[in-house]
């Protein structure tokens, strides 16, 4: 199976900043599954294309590529329990180019 050519989805990733056991969590509510915890937050930005195509490949069956539009600076210490990024910083997911 593959994905349309006409397919592409923009997705607002937000991250979370645990004080008590100092680690950063990156999820989406626009694409249930996508959950990344980690002490360094460039680290965890670096990885979300390549779990965002994993995800895409086994729950939809569909070849992606994956754009971020934006990696941003850990806000640590805010004590927030979700904070959504600023909309700059956007997951792009389109179909492969053949």
């Amino acid at each position: 199976m593959s994905g349309s050519a006409n397919y592409a989805k923009t997705i607002m990733v937000g991250m979370q900043y645990n004080p008590a056991c100092r680690l950063f969590a990156l999820t989406s509510k626009e694409l249930p599954g996508l959950l990344l915890a980690g002490n360094d937050p460039t680290e965890l930005w670096a990885d979300v294309p390549a779990v965002v195509k994993a995800l895409y490949r086994v729950g939809y069956g569909m070849d992606v590529q994956v754009l971020m539009e934006a990696t941003p600076a850990a806000e640590e210490g805010k004590g927030l329990s979700f904070m959504p990024l600023h909309p700059a910083t956007l997951v792009k997911v389109e179909p492969r180019p053949a």
